[in-house]
């Protein structure tokens, strides 16, 4: 599964939009390590689903993001939780956006 991604800039944080197997799914990287982590994304309205892909071995970010984006639809929301830089860089890099989302 080959990811293509790019990033667009908001106001209140980066929005990714990822490419896959013929689908458009909007990506949000946030740090955490459970669902409470999510308080500061505040109310999210989606007719479409939301999934979520917590990075708690960075070995296997591609794989935790792919299971998320296998079950995604197009135009649904993945979150992805990291609960470090290394989660975060790992998650970014299996993105396809490695060096290209600095915060």
């Amino acid at each position: 599964m080959k990811i293509k991604s790019r990033i667009i800039r908001g106001i209140e944080g980066d929005l990714i939009v990822s490419s896959v197997d013929g689908k458009t799914i909007n990506v949000i990287i946030r740090k955490g390590s459970t669902l409470d982590d999510l308080a500061d994304l505040g109310d999210i309205e989606s007719d479409l689903d939301i999934h979520f892909a917590l990075i708690d071995d960075v070995a296997s970010a591609t794989r935790l993001i792919a299971d998320a984006f296998v079950k995604a639809q197009s135009g649904d929301l993945v979150i992805v939780l990291c609960p470090d830089s290394k989660a975060r860089k790992a998650a970014i890099a299996a993105l396809g956006l490695k060096n290209r989302l600095e915060h």
